[in-house]
């Protein structure tokens, strides 16, 4: 893993497992277990930036 996952030119793309990692479809485009347990009991989940004041109610 590249500090502050900052890879070196030449290495863009291949270089940290977590890059590799989220370019995987069946791993970005899944649901994570709080999405799928609120998913089956008829609730949303909705994902706000943390502390924007615009977005978040609590802030309000």
């Amino acid at each position: 893993e590249c500090p502050g996952f900052k890879c070196p030119a030449d290495k863009v793309g291949r270089c940290c497992c977590c890059r590799v990692l989220y370019r995987q479809p069946d791993f970005s485009e899944g649901l994570s277990t709080l999405e799928l347990t609120c998913q089956a009991r008829g609730f949303r989940v909705l994902f706000l930036s943390k502390y924007h004041c615009e977005l978040n109610y609590i802030h309000r």
